[in-house]
């Protein structure tokens, strides 16, 4: 075994270590790197230059998304009520977000199909509750129209 082959397999056996170090601190990079013995930098290396590692990393990070995810859902039926709106906004986004947001192509005060002509003004409807008489449009700015 020549000594490029050799420093090859160390690397990726370094790098494995240094992975599930990563999912074991949480995705913290200067804890993971002392785990398995090497400088944060190394990380920061593999990760710009190592196309085989930067795939294996990022099923770290949905292996570690997932443990969030699921600690999320357990907090939440705890009695967590954030964590509980959260999911609930992420999982079922039309019912559950805070103000859906309803754009109406408007010309001449009649909804218009978008892809048959171009609007002349866009207008987003937010949610009413019973209690308001009529709810006032929000008008974006010409930066959050575009």
């Amino acid at each position: 075994m020549d000594g490029n082959t050799s420093k090859s397999s160390r690397t990726r056996l370094t790098q494995q270590a240094f992975l599930a170090a990563f999912l074991e601190n949480n995705g913290n990079v200067t804890h993971a790197s002392a785990a398995v013995g090497i400088a944060p930098k190394t990380f920061y290396q593999w990760r710009k230059h190592d196309a085989d590692f930067v795939q294996q990393l990022e099923e770290v990070d949905q292996a570690f998304a997932d443990r969030l995810e699921e600690t999320a859902r357990t907090f939440a039926f705890q009695g967590d009520t954030t964590l509980l709106i959260f999911l609930l906004k992420s999982l079922r986004r039309t019912k559950y977000d805070d103000h859906v947001a309803r754009i109406k192509w408007q010309t001449d005060n009649q909804i218009v199909d978008p892809n048959a002509q171009q609007p002349t003004q866009i207008v987003f409807m937010r949610e009413t509750s019973p209690d308001d008489e009529e709810a006032d449009p929000y008008v974006p700015t010409p930066d959050e129209a575009n």
